[in-house]
């Protein structure tokens, strides 16, 4: 069985190129985590104008039953797929836009829900 580290570490390099991205066109997304306890949060992302952002919701020990999208973005466009949504910008925009989405679930086995509004920065 010599031969399953090196598997590993080929299907590793696999993943982490398909996954690579051009820091100029990747999105970055910041903030602190919910605790489905009817809180809300606020998340800040930066993208680059005309270009999509896939990002998860669940966190550790969350079991989500139920995903929202409360008010949709001005300017972009937002799609809920599983427990992730995906934003694109507008090609021909640069500015601020913002969405916000509401979660429910379970977190440490505790029903709750809560609200995350992304505050977009398109680039």
């Amino acid at each position: 069985m010599r031969i399953f580290p090196s598997v590993f570490f080929v299907v590793f390099l696999a993943i982490r190129t398909a996954f690579a991205q051009d820091p100029s066109t990747s999105c970055l997304l910041y903030g602190p985590t919910y605790q489905l306890a009817s809180d809300t949060v606020e998340w800040s992302m930066t993208i680059a104008s005309g270009q999509s952002c896939v990002r998860g919701l669940r966190t550790a020990f969350v079991v989500l039953d139920n995903i929202k999208l409360v008010s949709p973005p001005q300017s972009g466009q937002v799609r809920l797929e599983g427990p992730a949504f995906v934003y694109k910008g507008d090609s021909n925009f640069r500015g601020e836009d913002s969405f916000s989405v509401s979660v429910s679930g379970k977190l440490n086995r505790l029903a709750g829900s809560s609200t995350i509004r992304i505050n977009v920065s398109v680039r």
